[in-house]
């Protein structure tokens, strides 16, 4: 499944400029790379929302960009990047950086010159830009952003685009603090909601992490030193410590807590995704744990049906007769919360619904009349009598009638299909009712009769033949 690419900024430089792409699914690997038109750039990765890419230098004019995580499957979103290789003025020239390293925050002192006093003075720490402080044409300052511990390469631009190239490298160095955590929100919720963790100390580590239950541990997203984010994982129940860590191995919690709690049904899978109206679809997923659960089908305004549950992960309800097309498909239970929406399409013939059939009970050879709805005039429309078929004769689409046929059982079920195949819903109990001796048994008798009457007539003719021999 390729990311989804919603943005970027900025929306026009020149070549060279680092292009922040903001979406989502991005893969931090090897293969994690941008495009430009038909060119591809090595990407950075910053957050599974965020990545940044350099605007190859061999392009001009506008380029349609898109995103891979792994150089085959692309993002198809339509967005553009302007390359514009005209220049603006000369970059600076960076000769020296004061200090060389230290942790984020760390105030550094830039030396150089064709520094200019613009509201664009930027440094670049890498692939990430901050505001820059003018001082004088040979010295700015500026201050190292949040990032990962490493070297980066520290470059300045009068005009927020063209960089200098002196590959000056400032150390990031990972902080020995532990973490002070002092507020969960929300504090309760269920698995992979997204949780709010405000305190102090918290570092832009590659090993910053949130820890549940003092047993199951997940990489946190830096925000800013007082407030980091991490979702909330599976397998967990009831009231269990967080902790956080800058390094994955010093954790902190300060008896702060967060309660798992059920969370809404989620739909994974429907079967089948298409059909007539009346087919039973099958909806799997997890989270269906209320006695009463819904179906409901439609745009703004649904169709509810009941489900059937069949276990927490499964549930099984009848599609409605009386829609058409692409809808949305969803479950709710009896307090009215609801699922993700996942799309069903009806199309095909309609599966009929018997109301009611007159008489409920008669003799083999009798007509039926069957009141429903959604019959259709189809040279394929059925009555099925327990297991024995027979076709039917349309009358309207709420009424059909069908021979009684001979049948082995007594009681049987009643159903209707219009294309032979999809029976009804809502069939209906057939009693047989037999006079004395059943049809069966007069038709073995009338055969049994007809069979004497044969022999003896061929038995009276060779008698015949043989006196007139003698005469």
């Amino acid at each position: 499944m390729p990311p989804k690419l919603r943005e970027i900024t900025p929306v026009k430089g020149p070549p060279g400029t680092m292009v922040s792409f903001f979406g989502s699914d991005f893969i931090r690997n090897s293969t994690l790379s941008c495009r430009f038109d038909k060119i591809l750039v090595r990407a950075t990765f910053v957050t599974s929302e965020m990545v940044i890419c350099r605007a190859p230098s061999s392009l001009s004019g506008a380029q349609k960009v898109s995103i891979s995580n792994n150089g085959l499957t692309w993002s198809t979103e339509f967005i553009s990047f302007i390359i514009d290789d005209k220049k603006e003025g000369e970059a600076p020239v960076v000769s020296s950086i004061k200090p060389t390293e230290g942790p984020i925050g760390s105030q550094i002192t830039v030396f150089g010159n064709g520094f200019k006093n613009t509201q664009k003075l930027t440094c670049r720490f890498g692939v990430i830009e901050v505001q820059a402080i003018y001082l004088t044409s040979s010295q700015i300052s500026c201050v190292a952003p949040p990032r990962f511990p490493g070297p980066v390469y520290l470059e300045v631009a009068n005009d927020g685009s063209n960089f200098s190239d002196s590959e000056n490298i400032f150390l990031y160095q990972a902080g020995n603090k532990v973490p002070a955590l002092m507020v969960v929100d929300p504090n309760s919720g269920a698995e992979g909601i997204q949780i709010n963790l405000h305190g102090k100390d918290f570092e832009a580590s590659s090993e910053l992490q949130c820890r549940f239950n003092e047993s199951v541990s997940a990489l946190a997203k830096y925000v800013k030193p007082n407030h980091i984010i991490c979702i909330a994982p599976s397998g967990l129940i009831g009231k269990v410590l967080v902790e956080v860590s800058n390094d994955g191995k010093k954790f902190a919690s300060n008896q702060k807590y967060f309660t798992f709690v059920q969370g809404k049904p989620v739909i994974l899978n429907i079967n089948p995704s298409s059909g007539p109206g009346g087919v039973t679809v099958t909806v799997t997923g997890r989270d269906f744990k209320q006695k009463k659960a819904f179906c409901n089908f439609g745009e703004s305004k649904k169709i509810q049906v009941p489900a059937v549950l069949v276990s927490a992960s499964t549930l099984t309800c009848k599609a409605p007769t009386n829609m058409k097309g692409s809808v949305y498909l969803d479950i709710s239970d009896e307090t009215d919360v609801h699922s993700n929406e996942v799309r069903f399409v009806f199309k095909g013939t309609p599966i009929p619904r018997i109301i009611a059939v007159d008489p409920a009970a008669a003799s083999v050879g009798s007509l039926i009349n069957v009141v429903g709805r959604d019959f259709e005039n189809s040279t394929k429309l059925t009555c099925r009598f327990g297991d024995v078929f027979v076709f039917a004769s349309f009358i309207s689409p709420t009424l059909i009638s069908c021979i009684a046929p001979e049948n082995t059982e007594k009681k049987i079920f009643l159903e209707v299909a219009n294309d032979g195949i999809s029976f009804s819903s809502g069939r209906k109990r057939f009693t047989y009712l037999y006079s004395g001796v059943s049809f069966l048994t007069i038709c073995l008798l009338v055969s049994v009769v007809v069979l004497v009457l044969a022999v003896g007539l061929i038995f009276n003719k060779r008698r015949k033949f043989v006196t007139s021999k003698r005469l």
